[in-house]
C-alpha cells in the first residue's frame, strides 16, 4: 500500500490556507513566476512548484511559503499576550476555560472512533496568556472499565475500546490540523506519548531554525495505557502548552475503535451519486464533439478501481478508490482528496454510480486502462495503443479536452453491484 509524505500533505494544506495577498507575495519572491491571476490559479501555480522535479525551485518555493507563514503568525499574535504578568499563571489559566451558553462540539469527526461516553466535556481554552495549564480529574465507572479490559486483543496487542484526548484548533488557522505549540500531556503522573512534530527538518533546507514548523498533527492522543483500570480511583489529567496564538477545544472520551471495513459498510448504505448527475457533469466537461479520455486506474495505487468515489465538495469528475482511501486513512488519518488535496469529511464521501457501473460491466476487458466518454454520457473502451485525433491523453499538448482519472483498490468481496 502506498504511503503519504507528511510534509507534502502539510505544504498542500498551507497553500490552500493562504490568502490572495499571501499567494502573490510568495510568487513575487520566486524568480520568473507571475503573480497575476485569481486565487485559484495562483494556488495551482504554487502547487505546481511544490511538485516540480527541479529540486532547487521546489526548495525555494517551500522556503518562501514558510517565510510568509511565520510572518503571518507574527501578524496574528495578540499584542496584549506578549505583556502578561505570569506571576499567577495557574490562576489565570483556570479563567481561560470559557463557559459557553451552547454545548461545544468538535468541527471534525474522528471516523474511526465510535464515542461510548464522555469523561470530560469539551472545554474552550483561550490562549490569552503565554502558558496554558489544565488540571482535571475524571472517574471511569466499573462497567466502562470492564468494557475496556475485555476489549484487549491479543493479536494486535491493543485495546479495541479505550480513552482518548481530543484537541481541535478553532478560529483562523495558519494551516490546518495541529496540536498547540510546546504541547505536553500526562495522566496519573505519566508522560503521554505524542505524535511526532512535522514537517521533518531535513525536508526544509534553511539556515534559520525559525523557518521550521514545530507543530504536531492533530490526531487523537490515546490515554488508555496510563489509566487505573483496576480500581475506582480518580484519574488525573494534566495538559500544558505555551507560546500559542490560537484557541483550542479540549475533551476526553471513551471510544470504540473501528476499522476500514466498518466505515465501508456505512458508506455503501448511503445514497450514491446518481448516474444522471454524473452524466450532466460529463456534458459540462466535454467541449463540442470532442470526447473525454478517462483513466480507470486509482491515482495512488495505479490499479483498476473497484469502488469509485469522491468528496461532495470536489469539483472534478475524477474518482478515487474508496476502499484504498479508507485503508490509507486508517493507517494515517489525512482525509485529503488524492486528486485535488481538498479536505474530505467521511460523512461527505459518496460512491459514483455511473463509474461503478462501468467498472462492473462484464464487457470491460481486464487489460483496459482507459475509457472514452462521449458528451451524451455513453462510453467505449479505449484499446491499448489506439490513436485518435479526437482524444487528448495525458501526454498531449492539445487543450480541447480534459483528462479524467478514476480509482481502484482491493477486496472484491465487499463490492455490491448497483444499477444505473
Amino acid at each position: 500500500m502506498s504511503s503519504i509524505n507528511d510534509d507534502e500533505i502539510l505544504f498542500h494544506q498551507m497553500v490552500h490556507s493562504f490568502s490572495l495577498d499571501h499567494l502573490r507575495k510568495i510568487l513575487d519572491s520566486i524568480p520568473n513566476q507571475s503573480s497575476n491571476g485569481n486565487e485559484s490559479s495562483l494556488r495551482d501555480r504554487l502547487i505546481y512548484l511544490l511538485t516540480s522535479s527541479n529540486l532547487s525551485l521546489k526548495s525555494l518555493a517551500i522556503q518562501k511559503m514558510v517565510d510568509v507563514h511565520w510572518l503571518r503568525t507574527v501578524e496574528m499574535r495578540p499584542l496584549e499576550s506578549l505583556h502578561v504578568d505570569l506571576s499567577n499563571i495557574s490562576d489565570i489559566a483556570e479563567h481561560l476555560l470559557v463557559p459557553q451558553n451552547e454545548a461545544l462540539h468538535f468541527e471534525h469527526d474522528l471516523p474511526f472512533f465510535k464515542t461510548i461516553c464522555t469523561l470530560l466535556s469539551p472545554l474552550y481554552c483561550k490562549s490569552e496568556v503565554q502558558i496554558i495549564t489544565l488540571h482535571k480529574f475524571f472517574y471511569i465507572e466499573k462497567s466502562t472499565r470492564d468494557l475496556i479490559v475485555r476489549s484487549w486483543d491479543n493479536d494486535t496487542k491493543a485495546y479495541k475500546c479505550g480513552v482518548i484526548l481530543r484537541l481541535e484548533q478553532i478560529g483562523e488557522k495558519p494551516f490546518t490540523d495541529r496540536l498547540p505549540f510546546d504541547f505536553k500531556v500526562s495522566v496519573n503522573g505519566h508522560k503521554c506519548l505524542l505524535p511526532k512534530s512535522i514537517p521533518k527538518s531535513s525536508e526544509v533546507s534553511t539556515s534559520s531554525t525559525n523557518n521550521t514548523i514545530p507543530c504536531q498533527s492533530n490526531i487523537h492522543i490515546d490515554l488508555t495505557e496510563y489509566l487505573d483500570l483496576n480500581t475506582s480511583s480518580q484519574n488525573s489529567l494534566d495538559v500544558k502548552w505555551s507560546n500559542e496564538i490560537s484557541d483550542f477545544i479540549v475533551g476526553v472520551y471513551v471510544v470504540q475503535k473501528l476499522i476500514w471495513k466498518n466505515l465501508l459498510v456505512n458508506l455503501k448504505k448511503r445514497p450514491f451519486c446518481v448516474a444522471e448527475k454524473t452524466i450532466e457533469r460529463i456534458k459540462e466537461f466535454a467541449e463540442s464533439e470532442i470526447d473525454l479520455l478517462i483513466s480507470i486506474q486509482d491515482p495512488i495505487t495505479k490499479l483498476r478501481m473497484k469502488l469509485p468515489a469522491r468528496g461532495i465538495g470536489c469539483t472534478h469528475l475524477q474518482c478515487f478508490d474508496a476502499i484504498h482511501f479508507l485503508q490509507m486513512n486508517e493507517q494515517k488519518p489525512m482525509w485529503l482528496c488524492p486528486l485535488c488535496k481538498k479536505r474530505i469529511k467521511f460523512k461527505n464521501m459518496e460512491i459514483d454510480e455511473y463509474f461503478l457501473k462501468i467498472i462492473e460491466n462484464p464487457n470491460l476487458s481486464e487489460e483496459c486502462e482507459n475509457i472514452v466518454l462521449s458528451k451524451d454520457g455513453t462510453w467505449t473502451e479505449k484499446k491499448i495503443n489506439a490513436v485518435s485525433n479526437n482524444l487528448r491523453t495525458n501526454n498531449c499538448e492539445s487543450t480541447n479536452i480534459g483528462v479524467i482519472i478514476l480509482s481502484d483498490s482491493e477486496d472484491d468481496d465487499i463490492i455490491k453491484n448497483q444499477n444505473v
